[in-house]
């Protein structure tokens, strides 16, 4: 029996690849092309939103007898609340040659908004539209006149955590409130000429985020888990690797014991510090709470330019805040200006114009542009593969937390540099809760 094979199907086959290759090329060709195009128009239209969106900075000034503690300006924070979970503010506390200033950076659509929740915590406070307190900072470093060292803080441990807060800031006896902010406000007022340093809150409403956040911790804190730092790569190979014999071992346990498992019918005993710990954390998610990013930025002459003493001076005042069992804060070592890094020199001059880009524009991040980064920028637009950056912690903090870390000071603290209204302003409008 002959086998006779026909090859001129599969030589028109073979003849047509070239032809199908080159259409294939020119239709992918177009398609980037079109890609290119809508990514243009997209970006084209945001920038033009954003030119379009307007906002105002709002100077906040305190009477003389202010009296109103952070409990009061709780309810300015549920009141800012009203935003919307799209939305940004920004507050902001400015020490600027030792004279002490209050803000409040927001969309100008807000406005009314703002101006309402502040006069709900300070009915005789006055606020003022004002020109950015920032315009005049360089931006391109290095500079001939002034410099910069800047950082972006961070929960040390999981957001449902909380931090120290103004009742634990009272005299258990005669009941008298201590300002959670004296020390912060004491370095302001010691700057000298030439010296500047900002702290900024920019926040957003969270919802039940941090609610869910808080009940999925309990639980495993209750079940005995690890309920702050995650463990590493190698403990959790080396947990997959023992758990065969763990097993094993408490199999033979059971046979032992006749089979009985008698504390399975026994309520979970917890560790003293582990019920405490679930008392706060249920505190703390039982009230609003804000996806809040805090920037901190020490900008100064030259000629008096010491970052060691803007440095050490704002944390040792946030130390105030920072309990060892619980929760504080930390310098994020992603948003921080370093001395000794292994990058050159032109890296840390990116950096310095980055935070205080970023901290003029608002944004929640250091945007720092390499040759790098635009490359999988253009590759990300022409393509399907996207380079997403890594995650950013997010820091969720309540309305409680907010008030003891932004509030005005009262008439007994003594900070004479505080910008203070001379007497007290007309009435705030009707209706706004007082007490």
């Amino acid at each position: 029996m002959n086998i006779v094979i026909d090859l001129g199907e599969l030589e028109l086959l073979v003849s047509l690849i070239p032809s199908i290759l080159f259409w294939a090329g020119v239709l992918l060709f177009f398609w980037y092309i079109l890609r290119l195009v809508n990514f243009y128009l997209k970006d084209k239209a945001k920038a033009k939103k954003k030119k379009k969106a307007s906002y105002v900075c709002l100077s906040i000034d305190v009477s003389k007898n202010n009296k109103q503690g952070p409990e009061a300006v709780e309810r300015m924070f549920a009141h800012l609340a009203g935003i919307g979970e799209k939305e940004n503010l920004s507050l902001e506390i400015a020490g600027i040659e030792g004279e002490i200033q209050f803000f409040i950076y927001a969309p100008t659509k807000f406005r009314d908004l703002v101006e309402a929740a502040v006069y709900t915590a300070y009915p005789s406070a006055e606020i003022f539209a004002v020109e950015d307190y920032t315009k005049d900072v360089p931006e391109e470093f290095p500079n001939d006149k002034m410099d910069v060292w800047a950082a972006d803080l961070k929960l040390s441990n999981p957001s449902p955590y909380p931090i120290r807060t103004y009742p634990e800031f009272e005299h258990k006896f005669s009941k008298e409130l201590k300002d959670p902010m004296i020390d912060l406000l004491e370095f302001f007022g010691q700057l000298r000429h030439g010296e500047q340093v900002w702290m900024q809150f920019i926040i957003k409403p969270i919802g039940k985020k941090l609610k869910k956040k808080g009940d999925k911790l309990i639980k495993t804190i209750q079940k005995g888990g690890s309920s702050k730092k995650g463990k590493n790569i190698f403990e959790v190979f080396l947990g997959w690797f023992l758990y065969p014999f763990q097993e094993f071992i408490k199999l033979f346990v059971d046979i032992e014991a006749g089979g009985k498992d008698k504390d399975k019918d026994k309520k979970t005993i917890e560790p003293a510090d582990n019920k405490k710990s679930i008392k706060k954390i249920q505190e703390k998610i039982s009230k609003i709470a804000f996806d809040t990013k805090i920037s901190l930025i020490y900008v100064a002459d030259k000629q008096v330019f010491n970052k060691e003493r803007g440095m050490v001076g704002i944390l040792s005042a946030l130390n105030a805040f920072n309990t060892l069992d619980l929760n504080g804060f930390e310098i994020d070592k992603k948003a921080v200006i370093k001395d000794k890094n292994f990058r050159p020199k032109k890296w840390k001059n990116a950096q310095k114009a980055a935070s205080i880009i970023s901290y003029k524009k608002r944004s929640r991040a250091w945007k720092i542009d390499s040759r790098w980064k635009r490359f999988l920028n253009y590759f990300t637009k022409i393509t399907t593969i996207k380079f997403k950056p890594p995650k950013v912690k997010k820091n969720y903090l309540n309305i409680e937390e907010l008030a003891t870390l932004y509030h005005l000071p009262t008439d007994n603290v003594n900070a004479p540099l505080v910008r203070k209204t001379g007497s007290k302003r007309g009435q705030p409008p009707v209706g706004l809760p007082t007490k």
